[in-house]
């Protein structure tokens, strides 16, 4: 979906007024030629970065008790060991060896950042559509969070399989509410777009 640069720099300032009018520009231009790319809108990214990292392309989540060892890196929270040298790296988060260390260290650029988060949420989508024949927003999201359960077969993209087909299973409280605040914020901000 093309949305102009212009609203695109709008949504990211709007979400997190402390993001510069560069940075956001930056930002605003990699978002608009991924969704484009994708098939996706714009203010979906915004709305994703907005929640997961606060617009700090430095940020570190889902860290170990002592504060190391994070897994979760960059705007998105992406998973280094997912990607590139980290796949084949035996402890790429406890002691990753140097070029796992060099892709985590390029997840922290945010343009980067956002490409490997637009690349995922397009293989989510496909990935749902065909596993579930459903690739709803919230079938991706809750995919790219991981409701995929590995030991049931019939648990895919936050979906059961039951006789009369797929249905959206019970997420947990914080899941739920994170993947809603996400579509919601989108949600929003379409709406105020349409009444600039």
């Amino acid at each position: 979906m093309h949305r102009a640069i212009a609203s695109i720099i709008w949504a990211l300032r709007i979400s997190m007024p402390s993001m510069s009018e560069s940075t956001a520009e930056q930002y605003a231009r990699t978002m608009q030629a991924e969704a484009v790319k994708y098939g996706w809108d714009p203010f979906t990214y915004v709305s994703l970065i907005t929640f997961e990292s606060g617009g700090n392309a430095g940020a570190l989540g889902d860290c170990d008790s002592s504060g190391k060892n994070c897994k979760a890196i960059g705007l998105g929270q992406i998973w280094a060991m997912f990607i590139g040298a980290c796949r084949d790296d035996p402890n790429p988060n406890d002691s990753p060896g140097a070029s796992c260390l060099d892709v985590r260290q390029s997840l922290m650029d945010g343009t980067y950042n956002l490409k490997v988060l637009a690349r995922q949420l397009a293989r989510q989508r496909a990935w749902c559509k065909a596993q579930t024949g459903k690739a709803l927003l919230w079938n991706t999201l809750a995919s790219q969070a991981g409701i995929n359960h590995p030991r049931f077969k019939d648990v895919k993209c936050g979906m059961r399989k039951g006789k009369r087909g797929w249905k959206r299973i019970h997420l947990g409280l914080l899941t739920r509410k994170t993947l809603q605040r996400v579509i919601n914020h989108r949600h929003m901000l379409i709406r105020k777009l349409s009444q600039r």
